[in-house]
């Protein structure tokens, strides 16, 4: 109770929430806004904040039949806790009260992967936000926050979670397609689309970029990879990878499949190979995964 007693005048709620935090995350509680009213002219409704633990409220398991193993020291996010912070306005500001002190679980040495402490800050944000546009992967993006801040308690889920709300924003209204095929256009790439029968859904689409069609014509060994299970929609990604002289790889070509069968592939096998100017150029060496639908395509092509 010592921790949060002040008699401290607050001069706004952010600062009495910014205290809240502070001396709960020294003492390894995690403080939350449980409720928060705004006086506005309804009767009953009074400005006040109540603050309480992150833990607080009752857990609802989503298995029933795993029972919590608490004798060993495992708990769920949700306990019950009765820890109460109360603030309400004084005068010209805001005062805190201790409404209950009670603490019904341990507390925690380290607070690492607690989601409330570890949100990033806006500029935090915005950071990770700038080193998107250059590809860098989230555990770099990790190990530079906490080198400019050792304190900072962000976890790696968070920041994936900060990449996909700032693709989310930018693709804006366009669907996945629509934003695919307008970086395509945007980048330059070449790029050909088929259409199921007699309608405007895309069945499959390839892509490559004039760099990659230049490789092509200079090194004649192709690795073809199709993956699946690997987006959203469970959509086949095909992969076309060239080795130059000096044993490194580059992109040739991806390809989205709507299915693994041969018609797919050969339309695919197709499309790459109108991008040779002559005959002579094409591949001398193809390795494949033994897919057979795909060994079937290229035999007829």
């Amino acid at each position: 109770m010592e921790f949060f007693t002040t008699y401290t005048i607050f001069n706004s709620r952010s600062e009495v929430l910014a205290l809240a935090l502070s001396i709960g995350k020294e003492h390894g509680i995690t403080v939350v806004t449980v409720r928060s009213n705004s006086s506005n002219g309804i009767r009953g409704r009074k400005d006040r904040i109540i603050m309480g633990c992150e833990r607080g409220g009752t857990y609802k398991r989503k298995n029933a039949s795993k029972a919590t193993n608490f004798s060993d020291g495992i708990y769920s996010m949700k306990v019950k806790r009765p820890f109460r912070l109360r603030s309400i306005p004084s005068g010209s500001g805001w005062k805190v009260m201790v409404r209950c002190e009670m603490h019904n679980h341990r507390v925690e040495n380290d607070l690492e992967g607690h989601n409330i402490l570890g949100r990033l800050k806006d500029h935090e944000r915005k950071f990770v936000n700038d080193t998107m546009k250059y590809n860098r992967a989230p555990r770099y993006i990790i190990y530079s926050l906490k080198d400019k801040d050792p304190e900072n308690l962000t976890s790696i889920t968070q920041v994936y979670k900060a990449r996909s709300t700032y693709k989310v924003g930018k693709r804006g209204i366009l669907e996945e397609m629509q934003m695919l095929l307008s970086l395509i256009h945007k980048d330059k790439y070449m790029s050909w689309i088929r259409k199921r029968d007699n309608s405007n859904i895309v069945a499959d689409i390839f892509w490559t970029h004039p760099d990659s069609v230049k490789l092509l014509h200079m090194f004649f060994f192709l690795i073809f990879d199709c993956t699946y299970k690997t987006n959203r929609y469970q959509i086949p990604l095909l992969e076309i990878i060239g080795i130059t002289s000096t044993k490194l790889t580059f992109s040739v070509a991806y390809a989205y499949l709507e299915y693994e069968r041969e018609e797919n592939f050969t339309w695919a096998l197709e499309k790459l190979k109108e991008l040779f100017t002559s005959e002579k150029f094409l591949p001398k060496v193809v390795v494949t995964d033994r897919e057979l639908a795909l060994m079937n395509a290229m035999e007829c092509n």
